[in-house]
């Protein structure tokens, strides 16, 4: 006999039994000891009347005992279906409604009833029925024929000596009534009674996780198991989440006292155990007599038989679909009834609350990490540097994601080989940056020739990521390609870890991180082929480098087979300190002056270009002699013009340096002597200088 059923069964003795349990006693003795055939008698029918008073004291006592036991609640009006196989007998809850929402219109619903009710109700009565009180000292005022009037004052005196009298007698007896109060204590109507209870429970911090409020509601899910358990006769009370897309029951949280059968990474398709179907029909159930050979089969989260005799399960609805269930087993037969699911049914709308509140705040806390990671990479649209662009975006995604590999891939200027361009800060990293493959069946080409992202999970093992034979079987793998509608950039890969998977927003938000990443690669791209691969300046219309360079080599192919000569000039403004040519825009405003100046001075086929913050000019069929000429005519006539610069007037001064082409020149060459010839010419100052 267990204590608490022994404390039970003590609790029904009093000290008045003592008299029936002396008598059966004493029969006894006297039955046993004493041989006379009479005297045994006389102590046998002793000891039955002393059985039979005690009897109908303790059956009294019992019967009231469990009146006021269960006499608190009344079991809720559900419809209880019970079917019987030969797992266990299996009892239904038909009419259950665990949704949150069915209460709080339930509540709004009562409310307006209430607030229809207070409205005030209408006199239905006629002028001439009923009464109204004005004043209560005014019913000596009223109405009174004359010919009473005397009558009235003669009653009005007695009535006023009466009630003084009355008032003298009433003081009397209150000051005898005083010494016999204060000499008089009244009797104590309760009983006090410590219990020492340990204040470290009480006091316990919960904790606050700001940035993890999946742990935060793991947290108050366990209180609540904890809760469960210390009010009910039960050996494991637990919470599993549903998911109805993947059809998979997850132990979430459990209560124990039995830790060591417990299969703590329960996982396991939705089938016919009792979890699966209380969360597929949404009706709570509960299990009695269960058959011990059918045990592991009813209750999955249990690694061997541990004498479950009863079971009970409420489905934790939210939005009208199961996302949980609720359970509690016992070794106890009959340990859960009609009350209990009542009882049951508050916390399951209580987790549904909670859920609510935590999906809202985790929704929250990501998208505010995914903002940071939008930022970070928003600072490098100015940077002009693409590497940074690469490492930035596997990096953020590292931080946001539980991942195994992370990395970025290139296509290298042949467009024939794959290049690792960055690889996130990894101990078990798979890559290393620069690392460079070749195979155009991988799902790596196959992303970047479609430009589609790719998602799966737990891949194939066929499946070949950069050489044949790899292991992808576990996890998740995502590519995502970093393309615009300009040209394709390469592709970021995700590769997550065993039993991780990605949910559809957070493959959007990837998407979106990925496109932004591609959009500043891109403008990186276009800014460097302004800068080197366009014929002009989109803004001052002169050649780029790319294309000085390319006209310079045309000239000097033509010199041999049409025997013709040119030449190229390099104009460079003389820096005074008059002139602060170290605010900014000072320089260009000056090349832009000196630059409208030459431009009457040009033929056709004449052409301008810019060379390191220099004015290159290039003359096709005129030699030294002709190009220095016409150079001193440009230098005086910048000399002569006026610039003005915040206000003030400058006359600019140029030096010049003149270069002729022969068939010996090159690129490389012809820019070098030109620019000594200019050097020349700065040193001196409003100079021209021929190389020769």
């Amino acid at each position: 006999m267990s204590n608490k059923k022994f404390n039970e069964f003590k609790s029904l003795f009093i000290p008045s039994d003592i008299m029936p349990i002396s008598m059966i006693l004493i029969g006894i003795i006297i039955s046993l000891f004493i041989s006379e055939i009479a005297i045994k008698l006389i102590g046998v029918s002793i000891s039955i009347l002393g059985v039979v008073v005690l009897l109908m004291k303790l059956t009294t006592r019992m019967s009231s005992s469990v009146e006021t036991k269960f006499k608190s609640n009344p079991p809720p009006n559900f419809k209880i279906t019970v079917k019987k196989s030969p797992e266990a007998v299996r009892q239904v809850i038909e009419n259950y409604s665990g949704d949150i929402e069915d209460k709080e219109t339930k509540s709004e619903n009562n409310n307006s009833n209430l607030s229809e009710v207070k409205k005030p109700i209408k006199n239905t009565m006629g002028e001439e029925e009923g009464f109204r009180i004005i004043k209560k000292e005014d019913t000596n005022n009223l109405d009174i024929p004359k010919q009473d009037k005397s009558k009235e004052s003669e009653e009005k005196e007695t009535l006023e000596n009466l009630n003084t009298k009355q008032l003298q007698k009433e003081e009397n007896i209150q000051e005898h009534k005083k010494p016999l109060e204060s000499n008089f204590k009244s009797p104590n109507r309760f009983r006090k009674r410590e219990i020492n209870i340990p204040t470290q429970g009480l006091l316990e911090e919960m904790p606050i996780l700001k940035e993890h409020p999946d742990k935060e509601f793991e947290f108050f899910i366990n209180r609540i198991l904890m809760a469960i358990r210390s009010v009910s006769n039960t050996r494991t009370a637990a919470y599993f989440f549903y998911n109805e897309h993947k059809n998979e029951i997850i132990l979430n949280s459990f209560a124990t006292e039995s830790k060591t059968v417990i299969n703590k990474k329960s996982k396991f398709i939705a089938g016919n155990d009792i979890v699966s179907q209380i969360a597929r029909s949404m009706k709570p159930e509960i299990l009695t007599d269960i058959n011990p050979a059918a045990e592991l089969d009813l209750l999955p989260y249990y690694n061997s038989n541990s004498g479950t005799n009863s079971f009970i399960g409420i489905p934790v609805i939210y939005d009208k679909n199961v996302i949980g269930v609720l359970t509690a087993d016992s070794k106890h037969s009959d340990a859960y009834d009609a009350i209990m699911v009542n009882f049951l049914s508050h916390f399951a709308k209580l987790i549904s609350g909670l859920i609510r509140s935590y999906s809202d705040k985790y929704d929250l806390a990501q998208d505010s990490k995914y903002l940071k990671a939008y930022n970070k990479l928003e600072q490098l649209v100015n940077s002009n540097d693409n590497n940074k662009v690469y490492n930035e975006l596997v990096n953020s995604l590292n931080g946001l994601f539980a991942t195994r590999n992370i990395y970025s891939i290139v296509l290298d200027e042949s467009k024939t080989n794959y290049i690792i361009k960055s690889v996130a800060k990894s101990e078990n990293a798979d890559f290393e940056k620069e690392f460079v493959f070749s195979n155009d069946n991988s799902i790596l080409f196959e992303c970047i020739s479609t430009n589609e992202f790719i998602y799966l999970e737990n891949p194939d093992t066929d499946l070949i990521r950069v050489n044949v034979g790899e292991d992808m079987s576990s996890g998740y793998f995502f590519v995502v390609p970093l393309s615009t509608d300009i040209d394709t950039y390469g592709a970021v890969a995700i590769e997550g870890k065993e039993g991780t998977s990605l949910y559809r927003d957070e493959r959007k938000f990837i998407i979106s991180l990925a496109n932004k990443a591609s959009n500043i690669i891109e403008n990186n791209n276009l800014i460097e082929l302004i800068s080197s691969g366009f014929d002009k300046d989109p803004h001052s219309g002169l050649l780029t480098e790319k294309s000085i360079e390319v006209e310079i080599e045309k000239e000097i192919s033509r010199v041999n087979p049409f025997n013709y000569k040119s030449s190229i000039v390099s104009i460079g403004f003389d820096k005074y300190k008059s002139i602060d040519d170290e605010k900014e825009g000072t320089n260009d405003l000056i090349l832009k002056h000196i630059n409208k100046s030459i431009d009457s001075t040009l033929d056709k086929l004449d052409l301008k270009g810019i060379l390191d913050n220099n004015l290159i000019v290039i003359l096709p069929g005129k030699n030294a002699q002709s190009t220095k000429l016409w150079a001193e005519r440009i230098r005086n006539k910048i000399a002569s013009e006026s610039l003005y610069l915040a206000d003030k007037r400058y006359n600019i001064t140029v030096s010049v340096g003149i270069c002729e082409l022969d068939s010996n020149s090159t690129y490389k060459n012809s820019i070098k002597y030109v620019n000594d010839a200019l050097n020349v010419s700065k040193e001196k100052t409003n100079t021209v200088s021929v190389y020769s």
